[in-house]
Formats: C-alpha cells, structure tokens, sequence
C-alpha cells in the first residue's frame, strides 16, 4: 500500500521520446497507462505540450486533449504534460494567446497536471510573473 504523503509522478513516455521521436505506438501507450494504474502511480506525465514544430513528433511531443482522449486512460490515473516557460514566454503574440492556443480550460480537459519547465535562473519570472494569471 502507497503512503499517502507520497505522490508518484511518472515521466518515462515523455522523457522516453528523445529516443524515438515521441512516436509510441497506442496499443504501447494503453499497456503502460494500465501498468502504471496497477502500482497506483498518481500521475503519468504523458508528454509535451509545444508550439507546432517543421519536424516530425510523435503524439507523447504534442499530447493534445484530443490525442489523450482516444487513449484508454484507466479511472483514478492523472495524466500530465510538461510545457517549457520559455515557450510560453517568447510566444509572438503574447503570454495569454499562449496559454489559450495551448490548453483548454480545465474543466474541458482530460489533464489533471501541467508541469512548468524552466532554468533555474528563470524560476522567479516563470512562477511569479508568467504564470500568475493562468
């Protein structure tokens, strides 16, 4: 039995992609999100949320509510998604048509965790003023 004050937060699809191009097949997907439930994992960190890219990613890079949607995701497991502040950032159109143009509210969502990423020397900006509103 799990300890209560500890939360599992699993990042091996996300992190996994740097090999493959975030490219799993579905079927690999539904069998490690079972798994993942079966060791009562509280969240499974699925992938990316980013700003559409020249090259090819697979589904864990982008992790859309639509593509997490057509996943088997079993009751109680939380998916999440890492997005990077500088991203959010150095969006042309501003830091809200970021966020808006990334996620939807959360209550139309299948995300339960969105994982801020930054460098050290960002972490003020990033958590203080970027993300204050959002």
């Amino acid at each position: 039995m799990q300890d209560s004050s500890i939360i599992l937060l699993d990042c091996t699809l996300r992190d996994g992609g740097y090999y493959n191009s975030w490219d799993f097949s579905t079927e690999l997907i539904n069998d490690y999100l079972q798994v993942m439930s079966s060791i009562s994992t509280n969240y499974v960190e699925l992938g990316f949320r980013m700003f559409d890219a020249d090259d090819f990613k697979g589904g864990c890079a982008y992790t859309t509510d639509q593509f997490i949607n057509h996943l088997d995701v079993p009751d109680g497991l939380n998916i999440g998604v890492m997005v990077d502040a500088s991203a959010i950032e150095s969006y042309k159109e501003g830091r809200d048509q970021a966020l808006s143009k990334l996620f939807k509210k959360a209550s139309e969502s299948p995300l339960s965790l969105v994982r801020i990423a930054c460098h050290y020397s960002q972490f003020n900006e990033a958590l203080l003023n970027s993300f204050d509103k959002a």
